[in-house]
């Protein structure tokens, strides 16, 4: 069988082929045919009707006009032949740039359509309203076109219309206007082809999205619940990246955002997508810092939380003409920081964890959609119809749910070893603890009981008979107790303790003196708990005083519970003694007592309890509940 090290590594090898066999797919289909627009004209006579085009060129470019078909007629000159898709901001006018702030008109002259052939286009948001005509008629719109602030609305919205040319020539006339945001322009590109083709690009798209929201939910659920039910802090940060995730995907492509919103604000949409973006980069080295704490660096992990929560609040209070400005650095940021947690995840590998494997193949697939988009939104690439961003997203926390699974497994597994070495050790223990209690038969007192016995066997030879009879007792039941926590009834007990008792007495005769009062209950306790209370109420009390001793050894059924006990009339123990000989911590003189209280708390949840009588003297008892385990209806 494969080392589970080797079988983690075929695992991720098998992930990897397929992620990026997925992306790849993806990326090919991506690529959208784009035939030539250099002077503002589109020449559609060799194109075959079916396929999608997008409509990415030079369009003419008329700033700070809003034009329409019968300006157009008069052929006024553009003052620049501008790429579509691209920014404005360093368009030069008139010898300088014009900014992000304005308004303008864009031109596609279509030649050699089909007059009365129905088309469609797939519109992306443009900077940051927009009004689209096909000559004079108005095919789409999102917010509000303006040549001033007064009357200006941005909006973002996706659409996908279709329109009927009445002829072969026609115009497609963009009007842009943009008073709020950093960058203006037509930054995307407009998809353009048979209407079929269209509508099924946007399904397509609709339905990716879709199904990477859903996925993306189901995932931040399952974490809840998993967090609620361990209140594990990698849950806790696992589930903030999916609600991230969540938030940048509904910005994207389709703008999800719509469904659950009929008008989103243009305000909200922005927020979203750059207070992710701030906090991305923290959310996910935070996790792996969580889950290999000494590999990765704490500095790092505080910059990018404060980082993070500083421009959150910028962006919260700051105009948005204001904050967009950082939209590079923001990016800089992310692309560096995922360029830097798979350098440490690798590092990480290559020393020990395997399962680290799974979030080497998602941060890749993650980077990798997040590079392309990039390139994508900044009009550095020009092919693609959509955002991959979010299938990124999906993969990422897809593989760090199953790298979560792997790592419980492995912490099961190794919790489930260390249970079994620590039952094997409280086994060891409780053998020592076991030879400690019959160790309590002091050599003296065998020594002591012996001339007690050979002493009256000159004068009473019965008695002394009685007295070897009562000591054999005596050393078979405290030889004969082969677990400590294995229960035993209190006759046996009370029989250890009377073979006891009689050889004391045999000794002490003249001054000890010792009671019975034994309720009628069949009850089990612990073996070796009852006879130290007596040794040590004739020992450490009676013996410590110069008059006679009284010893009372009781069984009381008490109702819900049975008090067993020993009383006696000695000397008492001073009260930071008692607190002493109760302590868990406790390993001096006295540990027999130490060794009952905590056999009592482990079987029964209850504790010896030792007090001094107001007459003088100690009460040392026991209180045990009623359970089915330890007591029952006496026989």
């Amino acid at each position: 069988m494969l080392h589970e090290k080797k079988k983690l590594i075929l695992i991720w090898i098998l992930l990897s082929v397929i992620i990026y066999g997925m992306l790849l797919c993806l990326f090919a289909k991506a690529e959208t045919p784009n035939m030539p627009i250099p002077n503002g004209t589109l020449d559609l006579s060799q194109w075959d009707g079916e396929s999608t085009l997008s409509l990415s060129g030079n369009w003419d470019f008329y700033w700070n006009r809003l034009l329409d078909k019968n300006d157009l007629r008069n052929h006024p000159t553009p003052d620049l032949k501008a790429k579509v898709p691209s920014i404005w901001n360093d368009f030069i006018v008139d010898g300088k740039k014009i900014g992000g702030m304005g308004y303008a008109t864009y031109r596609l002259h279509i030649t050699g359509a089909k007059a009365d052939t129905p088309l469609a286009m797939r519109i992306l948001p443009f900077s940051t309203a927009y009004a689209l005509y096909v000559d004079d008629a108005l095919v789409a719109s999102s917010g509000q076109v303006s040549t001033s602030k007064n009357g200006f609305l941005p909006q973002y919205e996706v659409q996908t219309v279709s329109f009927v040319p009445k002829q072969e020539n026609f115009d497609i006339i963009l009007h842009v206007s943009n008073f709020v945001y950093a960058r203006g322009g037509a930054w995307y590109t407009i998809y353009f082809g048979n209407p079929q083709e269209v509508y099924h690009m946007s399904q397509m798209i609709f339905g990716m999205d879709f199904f990477i929201t859903g996925c993306l939910v189901l995932i931040s659920f399952f974490s809840m619940f998993l967090f609620s039910l361990r209140r594990d802090k990698g849950y806790f940060l696992f589930l903030a990246l999916c609600i991230a995730f969540i938030g940048r995907t509904s910005i994207n492509g389709n703008h999800l955002i719509n469904l659950f919103f009929s008008t989103p604000r243009f305000l909200a949409i922005v927020l979203i997508d750059y207070i992710t973006l701030y906090w991305l980069p923290a959310l996910c080295l935070g996790l792996l810092k969580y889950l290999y704490p000494k590999n990765m660096s704490r500095k790092l992990i505080e910059f990018l939380i404060i980082y993070a929560a500083g421009m959150t609040v910028l962006t919260l209070v700051s105009p948005v003409k204001v904050f967009t400005n950082f939209i590079y650095f923001a990016d800089t940021i992310a692309f560096g920081t995922g360029i830097y947690g798979i350098v440490k995840t690798i590092q990480i590998t290559v020393k020990r964890e395997p399962e680290v494997f799974f979030i080497v193949a998602g941060e890749s697939a993650l980077t990798l959609c997040i590079s392309y988009d990039v390139l994508f939104e900044t009009n550095m690439i020009s092919t693609g119809y959509t955002e991959f961003s979010p299938f990124g997203f999906l993969i990422i926390a897809a593989l760090l749910q199953c790298m979560f699974w792997v790592r419980y497994d492995r912490n099961r597994r190794e919790k489930e070893r260390m249970l079994l070495e620590l039952i094997e050790a409280d086994k060891r223990e409780q053998k020592l603890e076991l030879q400690f209690l019959k160790s309590q038969i002091r050599p003296h007192f065998i020594n002591n009981a012996l001339n007690a016995i050979i002493s009256i066997s000159r004068t009473d030879p019965e008695k002394a008979r009685k007295l070897l009879t009562e000591f054999s007792k005596y050393l078979r039941n405290c030889y004969s107790a082969k677990d400590p926590e294995n229960l035993v009834p209190i006759e046996n007990e009370l029989s250890f303790v009377r073979a006891y008792v009689a050889l004391e007495q045999a000794r002490f005769s003249d001054f000890l003196h010792i009671e019975y009062d034994i309720d009628s209950i069949f009850l089990l306790i612990p073996p070796l708990t009852l006879q130290p209370l007596v040794e040590n109420a004739i020992i450490h009390g009676v013996m410590e005083k110069s008059e006679d001793g009284h010893i009372l050894i009781y069984v009381k059924d008490c109702g819900n519970f049975v008090k067993v006990g020993v009383t006696d009339d000695g000397v008492g123990i001073p009260p930071e003694l008692i607190s002493t000989l109760l302590s868990n911590e406790h390993h001096g003189n006295g540990v027999g007592i130490y060794n009952i209280n905590r056999r009592l708390k482990k079987l029964f949840s209850t504790k010896l309890h030792i007090i001094n009588r107001p007459e003088g003297g100690t009460d040392a008892y026991i209180i045990i509940p009623k359970e089915e385990k330890s007591c029952c209806e006496p026989y």
